[in-house]
This record gives C-alpha cells, sequence and structure tokens, in this order.
C-alpha cells in the first residue's frame, strides 16, 4: 500500500499495486502496459525471467532508436554527436 500526491492536487491518495504475474490454465503470463499479457511461461520464475529479457529488449530498441536520430540530425547539423 502506498500514499501519493496527484499532480495539480492536494488530496492524498491511495492506492494499491499488485503483481503484474498472473496464472492461467496455459502457464504464467506478466502484464505490460504497452502490449498486454507476454506469455505463456513454465512458471513465474520462468515469467520473471522473461520481464528481465523484455526490459532488456526494449532498452536495446530505445538506444538503436536514439543513435539513429542523433545520426540523422548530425548530418543534417542540427546537432553534434558526443562520443
Amino acid at each position: 500500500m502506498m500514499y501519493d500526491l496527484r499532480e495539480n492536487s492536494n488530496q492524498e491518495c491511495l492506492y494499491f499495486r499488485n503483481s503484474r504475474y498472473l496464472a492461467k490454465i496455459d502457464g504464467w503470463y506478466f502484464q505490460t502496459r504497452e502490449r498486454g499479457d507476454i506469455g505463456p511461461f513454465f512458471s513465474k520464475e520462468e515469467a520473471q525471467k522473461g520481464v528481465k529479457s523484455y526490459v532488456s529488449n526494449l532498452l536495446k530498441e530505445s538506444y538503436v532508436l536514439l543513435e539513429q536520430i542523433i545520426s540523422e540530425r548530425s548530418q543534417k547539423g542540427c546537432c553534434r554527436k558526443i562520443s
């Protein structure tokens, strides 16, 4: 259980964080905001490993996209590449 203040409000609100892991008939899943439920995995532990792999891939994709943007902008003379 956690407490938080919402933006532009003085009223404190209470919220609960639930697990992002689900056990369904066909196996374990983890939930994401972007792509919904991902799975099935054989066990909860495998789903937890899946989360690490999922986050790692997102970070790699973000890094590649950022490199592409920097490269395009440096070719246009908009910014310089930092090494």
